[in-house]
């Protein structure tokens, strides 16, 4: 009988035509229908590109990275429902304003688990040099518009958490 299992189970495994079926763990009562998000997407292929977009790989060739949409400038906080953010993220360019921000606020970034886009940068040596500042910190070099539209932010640097877009 404990061979049929063991077969079985590993035939499904192994087959690529068993179907998953979703076991809720957790329910906080807090549930959202997904019908909006899905109106949203508007196609049957999820899309990767709404909350986190592909970081570029910070080679010479891919540089610079620009997001026209952002600037350096004072972010006002506010509240916002974004439960599904694992981890905060932070969004900073290779200016004045961000190092001197990223310089006071590491360790808490650091802390949170935050993790970093750095949505405007010309060189590697840019690069190096904010990574240098914030060492302990996953930052990457990617374009911000996406997500600036989605927050309706245009200022950076910015923390964006679970409940709360801040400076």
């Amino acid at each position: 009988m404990m061979t049929k299992t063991v077969l079985l189970i590993t035939g499904a495994l192994l087959s690529g035509t068993a179907t998953a079926v979703p076991t809720v763990i957790y329910d906080s009562g807090r549930t959202k229908p997904m019908s909006p998000y899905l109106a949203a997407i508007k196609t049957e292929a999820p899309r990767t590109d709404i909350l986190f977009p592909p970081a570029v790989n910070p080679s010479l060739e891919n540089l610079p990275v620009r997001t026209p949409e952002m600037t350096p400038g004072a972010v006002t906080a506010r509240r916002i429902d974004q439960t599904q953010l694992s981890r905060p993220l932070f969004l900073l360019g290779y200016d004045d304003r961000s190092k001197r921000w990223l310089t006071l606020y590491r360790d808490k970034l650091i802390e949170a688990q935050a993790v970093g886009m750095i949505v405007n940068v010309e060189t590697k040596q840019d690069i190096d040099n904010l990574e240098r500042i914030g060492k302990g910190l996953e930052m990457v070099a990617a374009p911000g518009g996406q997500l600036a539209k989605q927050f309706g932010i245009t200022h950076y640097p910015v923390l964006i958490s679970k409940f709360r877009i801040e400076q």
